[in-house]
Parts: C-alpha cells; structure tokens; sequence
C-alpha cells in the first residue's frame, strides 16, 4: 500500500495535469469568427457601460460541441488598463453566427465578464469497423450420379452326350440348349434299344425327342433353374404320339466344380411320359463329366389295340458335355 506521503504527491501531480487553462481564441474556432472578432463584434469598454450590462455578440452561454465535447465560457482577467476584452471563441462543431442566448445577462451595472469555451471530455460513439474480406468456398462439382449399367450376360450354349444303362438294353441320348440370363430353348433326343416282350429275336427300338422353351426365375453364379414348355414325341415300333411338354430342370454348385444337376419331365397326353433323373456333375473348365441315375416310364394308354401296355425301366447313366 502506497505511503500517505506518495497519495498526495500523486494528487498534487494529477491535479496539475488536468487543471483547465484559459482558452484562446484560435483553438475551437471555426474559419469565419476571425473576420466576425475583427469587425465589430468586440464591444468597447464604453459600450458596455453605456449599455447597462448588455453581453458581447462574442459570448454565449454554454454550447455543446459534436463528437462528445461540450463547451463552457469562462470568465477572463481584464488586461491592458481594466478594459474587459471579449473574444470570440465558438465551441467545437458550433456556427459562429449563432447569436447568444438573451437571457444570459448579468443585469445591473457591473462591467460583464466574458467567457471563454471550455472543453471537457464526453461519452462519444466511434464506430470502428474491420475491413471486410469475402470467403468463397473452393468449388466442388457435384457428384454425377451414373446408374449401374445391367451386366452383359452373354448366350450360353451347352450340349452333352449320354449312355443309361438299362435292365432290358441301353440307351443313348443327346441334349443341346442355347439361353441367356432367363430365357432359352433346350432338345433332347433320346434312343432306347430294348429286348422283345416276347422273348423272340430282335431288338426293340423306341426314340423319345422334345423341344421346349425355357425361363429360368432363378439364375445366378450359384445355380439356375429352369421351366421348361414345349412338344414331346415318342415313336414306338407300331405307333407315334406327339403332345404336350412340360420339365422342370435345376443347376446347383454344391463345392468346388461339382454340381448338382436334376431333370422331370411331364407328357400328360395323348400318351403318358414321365421322364427324371439326377446326376452329379463335375466342371473342368469347358467340360462337364456327370454320373448319375435315370428313371422313364411309358404308358400308350391303350391306343394301338384298346391293351394298355406300359414300360418301366431305370439304371445309371453316365455323360460328357460342353458349355461355353
């Protein structure tokens, strides 16, 4: 804490610093009360007697100055033989035409004091502003959006060959289909060389062939599955059918390169055939080697001789094929 001596020489320095002088005439004068001071708006010291305490035009009461200042008059010492001289002393951002305020006369006789502005400090606004610097965001494209193009699914072809193995004889067949994603066409044609009922010499012989054309709803990388619709023939030793066809065939990748590969087909008239098999299939790169089982049964509903004769027969096949 500082000394009582220190506190009163701080004062003593302050009170100095901001003790108010006498103003002069130059300082908060605007350029045209020069010429006004110079040409009659001093008043002498005789008129002002004469004139029982009229004021000079040169003093005013207070005024307020712009920017925050504010303008007081005070009064000066006489000089030069105790003439009163009034100077003409406008306060800051104040019209030196202005006249003074009437009702600020001393009255009586005594000689008027005039007063000089005072300025004191204020509250005032400064505006202060930054300079202004524009922001532009780095341009970005916006984002094509392209839609996936549908893949290209090309024409897969694949034939095969195969050899059943029967109780009573043999059988030979071939398969070809041509499709795409889902839509395709599939023959068959197969040939059966089949022992006599009779017991007699020779030889049986029996060809079954379809056409069909075929959907698949479900296709992919893992399998495919096909209906399949179209005409069915069977030519026997003394008769032919031709009807209607329909087969539901499947693809399924189980591991690896092998499949599991399955056919039923359907003939419901004007004979009945009832055509399935089943087989597991191994891929090795163009080729495909399956093994498996077959199954057909042929029944002439009685139409050659009003007899119904029907053949049962079934054994393991085997088969080659190509794909590409």
């Amino acid at each position: 804490m500082p000394s009582p001596k220190q506190t009163l020489c701080a004062a003593l320095a302050a009170g100095c610093f901001f003790t108010t002088t006498v103003a002069e005439a130059r300082f908060g004068k605007s350029g045209g009360s020069s010429s006004s001071s110079s040409g009659g708006s001093r008043s002498s010291g005789s008129g002002s007697s004469s004139s029982g305490g009229s004021r000079s035009s040169g003093s005013s009461s207070s005024g307020s100055g712009s920017g925050g200042w504010r303008a007081y008059e005070h009064g000066s010492s006489a000089v030069n033989g105790g003439k009163s001289k009034v100077h003409d002393a406008s306060p800051v951002g104040r019209n030196p035409d202005d006249s003074p305020d009437p009702g600020s006369g001393d009255g009586g006789g005594k000689d008027p004091r005039p007063r000089g502005p005072i300025l004191t400090p204020g509250m005032a606004w400064i505006p202060v502003s930054g300079a202004y610097i524009p922001y532009y965001r780095r341009y970005r494209p916006r984002p094509v959006t392209q839609e996936p193009e549908e893949r290209n699914h090309p024409v897969m072809v694949r034939m095969g060959v195969e050899a059943n193995a029967l109780k009573n004889g043999g059988a030979v067949g071939f398969n070809l289909g041509i499709e795409e994603r889902r839509w395709g066409v599939s023959t068959h044609f197969t040939a059966l060389t089949l022992n006599t009922d009779d017991g007699s010499e020779g030889k049986d012989h029996i060809q079954l062939a379809d056409v069909a054309l075929t959907f698949s709803p479900i296709s992919s990388e893992r399998g495919r599955m096909r209906w399949e619709a179209g005409v069915a023939m069977a030519r026997a030793p003394d008769i032919t059918f031709i009807g209607p066809s329909l087969a539901l065939s499947f693809e399924r990748c189980l591991f690896g390169p092998f499949d599991l590969e399955g056919r039923l087909q359907w003939v419901p008239l004007p004979h009945l055939q009832l055509d399935g098999q089943a087989a597991l299939a191994m891929h090795m790169g163009a080729m495909t080697v399956r093994a498996g089982w077959r199954g057909l049964l042929l029944d002439d509903r009685g139409h050659l001789d009003g007899v119904v004769h029907r053949d049962k027969m079934g054994g393991p096949f085997v088969g080659l094929g190509l794909h590409f």
